[in-house]
Order: C-alpha cells, then sequence, then structure tokens
C-alpha cells in the first residue's frame, strides 16, 4: 500500500509537470523532448533526493518529537 506522503510527492511531481512553466518537471520534460538523456536524469536525480532527504527528515523528526508514538506500537 502506498503512503499518503508518497502520494503527495508524486502529486506535486505530476502537477508540476503538467502546470509548471518553469522547475524540475519543466527541465525534466524539455530535456525529454530534445533527447536529451543524460541532462534529463540530472534534475530525476534531484528529485529522488529531495524525496529520500526530506522522507528522512520527516521520519527522524517524528522519532524525536512524538517518542510514545514508537512506545505504543511495541
Amino acid at each position: 500500500m502506498m503512503s499518503k506522503q508518497r502520494r503527495a510527492l508524486i502529486g506535486a511531481v505530476v502537477a508540476e509537470f503538467y502546470a509548471g512553466i518553469d522547475g524540475v518537471g519543466y527541465l525534466i520534460i524539455q530535456y525529454s523532448n530534445r533527447f536529451n538523456v543524460a541532462a534529463a536524469l540530472v534534475p530525476v536525480a534531484l528529485l529522488v533526493a529531495i524525496g529520500v532527504g526530506s522522507t528522512t527528515l520527516l521520519k527522524w523528526l517524528h522519532r524525536r518529537l512524538t517518542p510514545w508514538a514508537e512506545q505504543a506500537g511495541a
């Protein structure tokens, strides 16, 4: 099952692809339309890094700020 956070991140990226006139999604589409795969992978890697980094940060903050939530699950 996909978590709400993942669905929100995917939704934000897809929305930017269709509505953005500049930004990471726009760059990916422009490079892809020009068949410049190497350049298109840079913004994709940036999105992956932001996604993994923000997920890791939020999990850490959750553990740090709500220690009782982990104890209740054990």
